[in-house]
């Protein structure tokens, strides 16, 4: 409510009480501000409890994919991801040399060969301590070893890879797997697959 003087008769210290059609006009002025103000903290409490309830969506969904990515890497999470975006940084850093059409049209010697060569070099940036290209080369042998099981048909599309000499479909080959007997790749005879 407010507290200026409508006339002289107060002194200035409370509403004109000499005139009271003057002090109702006064209150009903008073009245619609307030119900005014009622009216907009109203509509920003609705507002804001919208806020909340998209807030409390975003975090429900951000939980579950949370929960998604668990699921998939399990207790290792922490470590993975950070390395399975290594990977995909050297994936596209190498997508020039045509991505997995690229790899496929490889042998599993090549392969296994890309494999040796990026482990040498990590080897090399290992003595020198040189963490940039640590790094990169640890991420390029792991690519090369998933280009390598892609190259074969040895990759399984689901999170927890069943025993694959019992479920992978094989590529044909010279030599054969001396646990199961499916051919796996051609290797030198003494070799082993493990």
């Amino acid at each position: 409510m407010s507290h200026k003087p409508l006339c002289d008769c107060n002194q200035g210290r409370l509403p004109c009480t000499c005139n009271p059609q003057r002090l109702v006009a006064q209150l009903q002025q008073d009245q619609k501000v307030a119900a005014q103000r009622i009216a907009v903290l109203e509509n920003a409490y609705i507002r804001a409890g919208e806020r909340e309830h998209n807030l409390r969506k975003q975090l429900y969904q951000a939980k579950q994919q949370l929960a998604e990515r668990d699921a998939l890497f399990g207790a290792y999470g922490d470590t993975l991801r950070p390395f399975l975006a290594l990977m995909v940084r050297e994936l596209k850093a190498n997508s020039h040399k045509g991505d997995r059409d690229g790899w496929l049209g490889m042998t599993a010697a090549t392969a296994f060969n890309e494999i040796t060569h990026h482990h040498d070099k990590l080897g090399e940036a290992l003595s020198a301590l040189d963490y940039p290209q640590i790094s990169e080369y640890a991420a390029d042998v792991a690519n090369c070893c998933m280009m390598l099981l892609d190259v074969m048909g040895l990759l399984s599309t689901s999170a927890e890879p069943a025993d694959w000499c019992a479920t992978m479909e094989r590529p044909k080959s010279k030599c054969g797997c001396p646990d199961c007997g499916s051919s796996i790749v051609q290797y030198s005879e003494g070799a082993s697959h493990e």
